[in-house]
C-alpha cells in the first residue's frame, strides 16, 4: 500500500563550534549548505553555528580547528535520531496507507477470502445461537437514546452478563464491516491506550485473526484478552448483505497461537462477541453488537 522499509546505517561524528559564526551575511559557504539541510533541521542550524555539525561541514565553513570541540555520547545520538526522524516526517502518509488498506480489503480480500473452515463455521454458529436465545432487557433510562442498549445474564456463559447495543448507521454495510474488522491500522494503533495490543492476521492461512491486548482494571492485576476473530458475508432473501464478525477466546482456535511478550504479569480473562451488520441501502445499515466479558474476578 505504498509502504517502504528503510535501513539507515551511519557513523555520526559531531563537533561543536566554540564561538559564534554568522552565516547569514553575503554568500558565505555556510548559507548554501544550511539551505540544503532537511526542513526540520533548518530552524536548528540557521542563524549562528552554535549547534552541532559534522567535521566536514566545519571545514567547508572555514572554521579553524582550534574553534572546534568534538561532542561525544548523547548529543551525537540525538542528532542521528533527528536526522532519521525527518525522513519519517517527510514521508509520513499513515492516513493514505490506511485508506489503501481499507480499499484493498473491500475490493480484494472480502471477495477472495479463503473458504470458512469447519472450526470457523462452528464458532460462528455457536455464537449466533447464543445471540438468538438471549432475552435481553432494555437498560433503564435509555429508551429515548439513539442507540438501543440491553443487558442480560446467561447461565451457559457461567453467569457472566451479555450486553447488546443496536444502532442505525449512516454508512454502508461494507464500510462499517471493514472498519470493525481491520484492527491493524495506524489509526487503530494510535487510538489504543492498551499497554499491549498485537494483531496477527490470516491465522494458518484462514480468514481469521488473533488479537491480544491488555486492559487495566483498577485495584487488580491487568487483564489479558487473547481472542480469535473470523467473519462471514451473507446475502439475505431481499438481496441485501449481512456481515457477521464472531469473536471467541483464542483457546477455541485449533491452530497456531502467537505468543506475545510482556504478558507474564497479567491475568487471563475471556471475551466473546458478535458484530452483526445488516445492509438497508447503499449508504445505511443496522449494527448490532453483542458481547460478554469475564474478567476472572472471584
Amino acid at each position: 500500500f505504498g509502504q517502504t522499509s528503510l535501513t539507515f546505517i551511519a557513523q555520526v561524528d559531531m563537533y561543536e563550534v566554540v564561538e559564534q559564526f554568522d552565516t547569514r551575511v553575503g554568500d558565505s559557504p555556510g548559507r548554501g549548505l544550511i539551505s540544503a539541510v532537511t526542513t526540520g533541521l533548518h530552524s536548528a542550524l540557521s542563524g549562528t553555528m552554535r549547534k552541532s555539525m559534522r567535521k566536514s561541514t566545519l571545514s567547508k565553513l572555514n572554521i579553524p580547528a582550534g574553534k572546534q570541540k568534538k561532542v561525544l555520547g548523547g548529543k551525537a545520538d540525538d542528532a542521528f535520531c533527528k536526522i532519521v526522524g525527518q525522513f519519517y516526517v517527510r514521508f509520513q502518509k499513515e492516513g493514505v496507507i490506511d485508506a489503501r488498506n481499507r480499499a484493498d480489503f473491500k475490493e480484494n480480500r472480502i471477495p477472495n477470502a479463503p473458504p470458512l473452515t469447519e472450526g470457523e463455521q462452528k464458532m460462528i454458529a455457536k455464537l449466533m445461537g447464543e445471540v438468538e436465545k438471549l432475552e435481553a432487557k432494555r437498560i433503564a433510562g435509555t429508551v429515548n437514546d439513539s442507540v438501543e442498549k440491553y443487558f442480560t445474564h446467561s447461565a451457559e456463559g457461567g453467569g457472566a452478563g451479555w450486553g447488546m447495543t443496536v444502532a442505525k448507521m449512516d454508512i454502508s454495510a461494507a464500510d462499517l464491516f471493514t472498519e470493525l474488522y481491520l484492527l491493524d491500522t495506524y489509526a487503530k494503533r494510535a487510538e489504543s491506550k492498551d499497554k499491549i495490543r498485537e494483531v496477527f492476521e490470516s491465522l494458518d492461512g484462514t480468514r481469521g485473526q488473533q488479537i491480544s491486548k491488555t486492559v487495566s482494571v483498577p485495584g487488580f492485576q491487568d487483564r489479558l484478552f487473547e481472542s480469535w476473530m473470523t467473519w462471514v458475508d451473507r446475502v439475505k432473501a431481499d438481496g441485501h448483505r449481512k456481515f457477521i464478525i464472531a469473536i471467541a477466546p483464542l483457546g477455541e482456535f485449533a491452530g497456531t497461537h502467537h505468543e506475545v511478550l510482556g504478558t507474564e504479569k497479567t491475568t487471563k480473562a475471556t471475551f466473546r462477541g458478535v458484530h452483526i451488520v445488516e445492509e438497508f441501502t447503499d449508504s445505511t445499515c443496522e449494527w448490532t453488537w453483542v458481547q460478554q466479558v469475564d474478567l476472572k474476578i472471584s
